[in-house]
């Protein structure tokens, strides 16, 4: 059976796997989707923590803490924990968010429970030895000196620390030089006791399973544990808008516009992905077609909207020449113009449409995404809405959305902008983030 999208092509409707929940008395949650047609299972453990909960002192203790948990627990040796990784797949990793923290596993169904022991070990009895920790933090340290020599991820970076100023948020992930010096064994230790509680885990599994078995599994390892904290201060962040340029001897200048954009709890968090998409979100989107394909000015130009629970950002990127900055800006702001203007054909929209139910679909293939996207749902929503929901409200956004909302988020004198590259060249006039009418 098809589901149609439009006149011309279809896609299967997606199959429906159901997620099932439960919670411990301690508060920690367990959600799992059963796919028997794999032999593979994903299991993560999730922490509703993230760079944003920290005090600024402590800028990047959550990713060091991810990093050490993997450098000896009290039942393993950071040798032992390589082996048993590489005998379980080689598919064990963790990774800090500015919202949770997480760690994963894939497996082969049968070694579900040994990658269980093995991750629940992790997070549960970590040394924090502090030979391994100062190793560590001068990987940490290597870690902060490539983002420095990544000028695409730098100025994201760069970016975000003016847009959210003074707030979490704005903060790196990896936290700074200066903070990371300071961290001692104690602190690390005070703040793992602090967040790493039964109340605020989120364990998702997904694959050739049994939800029953990981409830068993779950409250072997940490029914017994007091729930701890269950909540994380949080401040309501508030963006800055501003023109900036800052000098780096790089061959080309790295642009980044952007605007406020609706929260991941937004109503019209579809509608600005939508919008996202149409503006340069793929090979025929506006941006990438105009500013590559026609004028040929960048090898790299897009948009993206990088969203969290209660604020989000669109952004728009491109590498250019210096010489070509200022004419690349002007056609981002023309596409930008024309879309508040005259909004989207429904054509365009069911294409971008098309486009970003295909990733869903896609998705769904892979017990990986699903367990994340678990942990995101019960992570951002505390509820898991269903695929099917999600495609729903994906095809009820209209060309009359998109404009609406094109109209709101595109403002002059509400865009921000950060240029990286050389000299002078890459300075830009504020006048030139004008929407014009015509």
């Amino acid at each position: 059976m098809s589901q149609r999208l439009n006149h011309t092509t279809s896609q299967p409707a997606p199959p429906q796997i159901v997620a099932t929940r439960t919670e411990l008395p301690n508060g920690l949650v367990i959600l799992t989707e059963q796919m028997t047609s794999i032999r593979s299972v994903t299991l993560g453990i999730w922490l509703r923590a993230g760079s944003r909960h920290e005090p600024p002192q402590l800028n990047g203790i959550t990713h060091f803490i991810e990093h050490l948990l993997f450098k000896g627990t009290k039942n393993r040796s950071t040798r032992q924990i390589a082996i048993e990784s590489d005998h379980l797949g080689g598919a064990v990793d963790a990774f800090t968010m500015r919202e949770c923290t997480g760690f994963h596993i894939q497996t082969l169904d049968h070694r579900l429970a040994e990658g269980f022991d093995l991750l629940a070990d992790l997070v549960l009895n970590p040394l924090f030895d502090p030979e391994e920790l100062e190793r560590e933090r001068n990987v940490i340290l290597e870690e902060m000196k490539m983002v420095e020599d990544t000028p695409d991820e730098l100025v994201f970076e760069k970016f975000t620390a003016r847009f959210w100023d003074g707030h979490g948020l704005g903060r790196p992930i990896e936290g700074t030089a200066e903070t990371v010096e300071s961290f001692t064994r104690d602190g690390v230790q005070q703040y793992f006791e602090k967040i790493f509680t039964p109340a605020n885990f989120v364990i998702t599994a997904a694959g050739n399973l049994e939800h029953d078995q990981i409830v068993e599994l779950a409250n072997r390892y940490f029914g017994s544990l007091p729930a701890g904290t269950a909540h994380l201060d949080e401040d309501l962040p508030h963006p800055t808008l501003f023109v900036d340029a800052i000098n780096k001897p790089y061959e080309q200048a790295h642009l980044i516009l952007g605007v406020v954009a609706p929260p991941l709890l937004s109503t019209y968090r579809f509608t600005c992905n939508l919008l996202s998409t149409v503006l340069g979100g793929g090979l025929s989107s506006r941006l990438f077609q105009r500013i590559r394909e026609e004028e040929g000015l960048a090898y790299t130009v897009y948009s993206d909207v990088n969203a969290v629970h209660d604020a989000g950002c669109l952004n728009i990127y491109a590498a250019v020449s210096p010489a070509n900055l200022r004419r690349t800006i002007e056609l981002i702001m023309a596409e930008i113009s024309a879309l508040v203007r005259d909004g989207v054909s429904d054509e365009e929209l069911q294409r971008a449409r098309e486009q970003l139910l295909t990733g869903i679909l896609l998705a769904l293939e892979s017990s990986a995404s699903r367990a994340a996207h678990l942990a995101r749902q019960e992570i951002v929503y505390q509820k898991v809405t269903t695929t099917e929901e999600i495609i729903q409200e994906i095809k009820a956004v209209t060309a009359s959305d998109v404009k609406h909302l094109a109209e709101h988020l595109f403002q002059t004198g509400k865009i921000a902008c950060l240029t990286l590259g050389p000299g002078r060249k890459a300075v830009i006039p504020a006048k030139l983030l004008k929407i014009t009418s015509s």
